[in-house]
């Protein structure tokens, strides 16, 4: 809490710029940065938190995590909220059982928490609230309703395609999926295409989703079989190359 504290803290300079803002004027608070984002990626995993530190509205809009960008569900955007995102290059979650999807261009996760409880000053007197490590960040599930009968209005999510995933002519043979921890399989009946298609020459992938869970890109198993042909070739010594001619390449 006190890195968030100290990362939002506005400086000297961008205070006295604020002030010299006409739009800045009135009662904004004018210490702290409204937003926050960080965001590190190595070449198989992508971390990033967002936070709403002034609970100003986000409403129709879409938080930017590199090449993933989502909304907030209607009734949390105007929180005090953290909104993380966590992408992975690998399927973590499929491993131990055959599906007839494949993921291509890795797992994406969409989690929100509770903003944390901020310190309370007092004259010289710094206070704050010393939790266990698994209640500073309290997770706020969408749906709400672990039994999912709530009624949730849709998020709106986008997909960059990595340039290493091969898309065809027909952009709709990649399947947006929501990870079902209970049957343990990958699910479609959260996701929704919406009349905005989505744009083969962007290669972007515009959905709906009513949860928050890993996500990712699918495609059929069994989409590029059979092979028309292969050839395996020697290139050098202890080295060979295994070239498939497949379906669609």
């Amino acid at each position: 809490m006190e890195f968030i504290e100290n990362y939002t803290k506005l400086t000297p300079e961008e205070i006295a710029k604020l002030k010299d803002n006409q739009k800045a004027r009135g009662k904004q608070d004018l210490t702290t940065r409204e937003k926050i984002l960080l965001l590190e990626k190595t070449k198989d995993l992508m971390f990033s938190v967002w936070g709403n530190v002034q609970g100003k509205s986000v409403m129709h809009k879409k938080i930017e995590f590199g090449p993933y960008e989502s909304a907030m569900p209607m009734n949390k955007t105007t929180m005090f909220i953290i909104f993380r995102c966590l992408w992975t290059s690998y399927d973590y979650c499929s491993l131990s059982k055959i599906q007839d999807d494949i993921v291509v261009g890795g797992i994406v996760d969409f989690q929100m928490y509770q903003y944390p409880t901020q310190c309370v000053k007092t004259n010289k007197w710094v206070m704050r609230s010393i939790l266990p490590v698994e209640e500073r960040l309290k997770n706020l599930p969408f749906p709400e309703s672990s039994t999912g009968n709530a009624i949730e209005n849709p998020v709106e999510v986008s997909f960059k395609i990595p340039a290493y995933v091969y898309v065809g002519d027909d952009i709709t043979a990649l399947k947006i999926g929501v990870w079902d921890s209970t049957k343990q399989e990958w699910s479609t009946d959260y996701i929704a295409f919406g009349k905005e298609e989505s744009k083969k020459d962007s290669r972007q992938i515009l959905f709906t989703t009513t949860k928050f869970a890993p996500m990712a890109m699918l495609q059929s198993r069994c989409m590029d079989y059979p092979y028309q042909n292969w050839w395996l070739r020697c290139v050098s010594e202890d080295l060979a190359v295994l070239d498939l001619w497949t379906k669609r390449i």
